[in-house]
């Protein structure tokens, strides 16, 4: 039997997206066939991720929301799982 896995991501940084825009992204991701989104940036200087992140849910509810937050502050309930990686690789060395 053939096995074929399509790992295509969507990254949006909350920093530089609104809300609206997430939700349009997110849903046109979800008809496009995007396996997942990932939401976060590496300055850790944004307060919009809880909003963008609801966005996104709303605008695809069947994807996965991942988050790789800057910093723990960051992070969001929305999302469904969290890449720690980014914290300990990231630019903050309170994390290290």
């Amino acid at each position: 039997r053939d096995f074929h896995l399509a790992f295509s991501p969507e990254r949006v940084d909350p920093g530089r997206t609104d809300a609206a825009a997430a939700r349009e992204l997110a849903a046109r991701a979800q008809g496009e066939g995007v396996a997942l989104l990932l939401l976060g940036n590496s300055f850790g200087s944004d307060d919009a991720a809880a909003g963008v992140a609801r966005a996104l849910k709303a605008g695809a509810p069947s994807l996965p929301l991942l988050q790789f937050p800057a910093q723990a502050a960051q992070l969001v309930a929305e999302a469904g799982g969290v890449l720690l990686l980014s914290l300990v690789s990231g630019r903050n060395p309170q994390y290290l």
